[in-house]
């Protein structure tokens, strides 16, 4: 049982110190790989989930402006009511002098 285990010691030793040197030595290279190849893979998701967004926020943004010019003029017209009802009322409330009634002494003191 020694001899063979003796035998096996110097065939298979060097070939062991062999394997775990390239292990050692071609491991952490194989795992920055791999890592690398991973990282690549997941920016890729990235970009193509930033530019779904982008996509998405461009088309909400564009109906937007849509309805911006379809709700403006409306809301300007309003506006113009409002302002115009709102003068009239005012002004019909204030009484203004007829200057062509009043005479010149009456025309000088207003």
């Amino acid at each position: 049982m020694w001899t063979w285990l003796l035998n096996l010691l110097i065939v298979g030793g060097p070939s062991v110190l062999v394997a775990l040197g390239l292990a050692r030595w071609l491991g952490p290279k194989m795992l920055d790989q791999f890592l690398v190849i991973r990282l690549e893979k997941f920016k890729s998701e990235q970009q193509r989930e930033l530019e779904r967004l982008r996509h998405r926020l461009s088309s909400r943004i564009s109906r937007i402006h849509e309805k911006e010019f379809e709700v403006l003029p409306k809301a300007w017209l309003m506006l113009h009511e409002a302002h115009g009802s709102a003068s009239y009322a005012l002004i019909g409330l204030k009484e203004f002098p007829d200057f062509r009634k009043l005479s010149d002494a009456g025309f000088e003191d207003s």
